[in-house]
């Protein structure tokens, strides 16, 4: 769901097998998290037009706070006080109009052949946990809808009631697809497909990653372990969400392994890990085509995750950092490594980080994976997994291109480099982690 970035080659020539693909994409989901000064604006006109009733006024503001540029992801048109809009979430997208009395807004979920039973069932029980927004159907299209006087429709109200809208729109139609065979996708022409050597590179690393974990955890012990080999599967299925941006249908099924180990059924550490390693087995033996068909580019008006304050992520690192001890001390250095990377990839899943935060983050995903890069086409190498050796200086010129970036908005960022051991990984994701703690997010 991220957009494609250049990437500039190193001169020189290069054989066939050293030129980069021909786009780079962005790792990680799209996030909200980087509102422009501009855009804060709109909300704060969103707001104030609602309050003088200006309704049509506060609703187009509002829609103006949710657009991106960098991803044009909505489009507006305004004709005196009617308006009409299209936004894109994922794979889908939600359509609507306002005027200065009512408002509604609505996604096409799928079509189906003939009514069934079994499916109008999911769609009333799912109906029960929506707050705002409703399942209908009309024809043989199943609808997500939801609709409001506009003297009810605040800004906050309409913010959350299109949120849910779109982000349970994109999570049901591959969920409904996948599960009933009488329903069939629909409104999916948008989706930007990716360039195929990307692809075959995903493919190439999502097995290389499985094959290596599954051959890892079968060598150790399960039961003296299981608390490692938890970290070292949800490290795993991080890495493979950060780094492969899996959609669909391969999304749901990363995130159904991921929920195995958050769910609350009293099961013990073992047992979870054993029904995890037992789905990855069963996506291993998937068929090549099913990966490269999840492996697509989408547009994104909302994200995932909610804003988290730095000293909330910082906390988390240190106490991240505490079940390192005992492996440390017997030596486990791969459970310490793969604790480092849970670290890294729980961060990026689950916080709302500060942008520069994501930044620096990115930076120790590639050392942890720099084969996959630079197949990616990042071609400054920050470590050499055959030596264990780092590449000082380009570690430090990436920490730099960070700084130099954010460095307007956030005049105090700086990571102290003669803080960072390169004398092996754990010691520099350590050390890294450590000095990401001591960012300094104030502006004045």
């Amino acid at each position: 769901m991220s957009f494609f970035k250049k990437v500039f080659a190193n001169s020189g020539s290069k054989t066939e097998s050293e030129t980069p693909p021909s786009f780079l994409p962005a790792f990680g989901r799209y996030t909200e998290i980087n509102k422009t000064p501009a855009q804060l604006s709109y909300w704060t006109k969103a707001q104030d037009d609602f309050l003088q009733r200006k309704y049509p006024d506060s609703f187009n503001n509002l829609l103006l706070y949710m657009y991106d540029p960098a991803v044009d992801n909505i489009k507006i048109n305004r004709n005196g006080n009617q308006i009409d809009f299209e936004l894109i979430q994922g794979s889908k997208i939600i359509r609507g109009s306002a005027n200065d009395t009512s408002f509604k807004a609505e996604a096409r979920i799928a079509r189906f052949d003939k009514l069934s039973v079994a499916f109008l069932r999911k769609l009333m029980t799912t109906n029960f946990m929506l707050q705002y927004s409703r399942f209908a159907i009309k024809d043989d299209i199943i609808y997500l809808k939801f609709d409001s006087k506009i003297i009810d429709a605040s800004p906050n109200k309409i913010y959350y009631s299109l949120r849910e809208l779109a982000l349970k729109s994109d999570k049901m139609d591959d969920m409904l697809v996948r599960e009933f065979a009488s329903l069939h996708q629909i409104d999916s022409d948008h989706i930007v497909d990716l360039p195929d050597d990307i692809k075959e590179i995903k493919y190439k690393y999502l097995q290389l990653w499985l094959n290596e974990i599954l051959e890892k955890i079968a060598a150790l012990d399960e039961s003296k372990l299981s608390g490692g080999i938890s970290y070292m599967l949800l490290g795993f299925l991080f890495r493979i969400d950060y780094l492969l941006i899996p959609q669909g249908s391969l999304f749901d099924d990363i995130d159904k392994i991921n929920a195995i180990y958050n769910a609350k059924d009293n099961k013990s550490t073992l047992e979870r890990n054993r029904l995890m390693i037992e789905e990855l087995k069963v996506l291993q033996g998937k068929d090549k085509n099913y990966f490269l068909n999840n492996f697509y580019d989408a547009k994104l008006t909302f994200g995932y995750v909610p804003a988290t304050s730095h000293q909330h992520f910082y906390e988390f690192i240190l106490d991240g950092f505490k079940n390192t001890g005992w492996y440390l001390d017997n030596r486990y250095d791969q459970i310490v490594t793969a604790i480092y990377e849970w670290i890294i990839g729980y961060s990026i899943f689950y916080f709302g980080l500060f942008p520069p935060t994501y930044d620096f983050l990115k930076i120790a995903y590639m050392v942890l994976q720099p084969e996959f890069c630079k197949e990616m086409g990042l071609t400054q190498n920050l470590y050499d997994k055959t030596t264990n050796t780092f590449n000082i200086d380009a570690v430090e010129s990436e920490i730099q291109k960070v700084i130099a970036a954010h460095i307007n908005e956030y005049p105090k960022i700086i990571i102290l480099t003669g803080n960072i051991k390169y004398d092996s990984i754990n010691a520099f994701l350590y050390s890294y982690l450590n000095e990401i703690t001591y960012l300094n997010f104030a502006k004045v």
